[in-house]
């Protein structure tokens, strides 16, 4: 037996090496050193609101539906590996004097920080979700930058444009150092909170706009710069040009290669098969 298990472990360990050099990968890359590092080491497995978000708005982003499924995992499914719970778009009520998010203290009366206590205690890392650019109310506000001088108003591409595919905000300027200032200062606060995931959406070039009429690169860089300083994992979302796939692998831990597989079919379906199956040759 002890000598059928060696000879299994150098025949993969043969094509893993065969692997690389089809891939183009020289030994050492860090297509091996994947493996070491405990952050991305494997694909993240847990829970996303996003789904039941699609067909109930903001009804499953409260604090007890979350703590409810945070248990139902931790009971049934993180004996398999199961141990992110990822909270999307919706958690942020309003923002502070310095353009850093609130949450909503609708969704969490007893304050966000009760929720990831509780997610934190059933052995699981907790996650939410941001997009690119400049709330445009703070620009308006122009509102200092925690920490600085600076002011928001310094940091916004000139002429004023889009950052997202939804219009929600202004493109920074990262050639002004106050705009690596901001995201750390955001950065900082979810790590203060215990933030473990950070699904990064609508970045480009990708997710419908390829032309490079929008770049969220230079956004990418600068979070994942402030958000390696408290090991929180950048998940790129939702259909990353794969053209920039060097970029992607240099500043992210992870990043989705096509669109929603959610049908978008009302009453019918949570998904289809054709949602699903068009995702493998991807």
């Amino acid at each position: 037996m002890k000598k059928w298990k060696r000879v299994v472990r150098v025949m993969l360990a043969a094509l893993l090496v065969t692997a690389q050099t089809t891939l183009g990968f020289p030994p050492q890359t860090p297509l091996v050193q994947a493996a070491e590092n405990d952050l991305a080491s494997k694909p993240y497995m847990g829970w996303s609101s996003y789904s039941l978000q699609v067909y109930h708005t903001g009804d499953w982003i409260t604090a007890d539906h979350i703590k409810a499924q945070s248990d139902a995992m931790h009971e049934k499914l993180q004996p398999y590996g199961y141990d992110y719970i990822n909270v999307d778009a919706g958690w942020n009520g309003s923002m502070d004097e310095y353009g850093r998010p609130v949450p909503s203290t609708t969704l969490y009366p007893d304050g966000l920080q009760d929720v990831i206590d509780h997610v934190h205690a059933n052995g699981q890392k907790f996650g939410l979700y941001l997009i690119p650019g400049l709330s445009p109310q703070a620009y308006e506000d122009n509102l200092q930058i925690y920490g600085t001088s600076c002011r928001m108003q310094e940091i916004a591409a000139q002429p004023l444009q889009d950052a997202d595919y939804w219009g929600l905000g202004y493109k920074i300027d990262f050639s002004n150092p106050c705009a690596q200032k901001y995201v750390d200062s955001i950065a900082d606060q979810l790590g203060e909170w215990g933030v473990n995931f950070i699904k990064f959406d609508s970045v480009t070039p990708g997710s419908g706009i390829s032309d490079l009429s929008m770049d969220a690169r230079d956004d990418v860089k600068a979070w994942s710069q402030a958000l390696k300083r408290h090991n929180i994992w950048l998940e790129l979302s939702w259909a990353l040009d794969i053209n920039y796939i060097d970029y992607w692998k240099e500043y992210a831990d992870g990043w989705r290669v096509d669109w929603d597989i959610e049908c978008y079919c009302d009453s019918e379906a949570l998904t289809t098969w054709s949602s699903i199956a068009r995702l493998f040759p991807r």
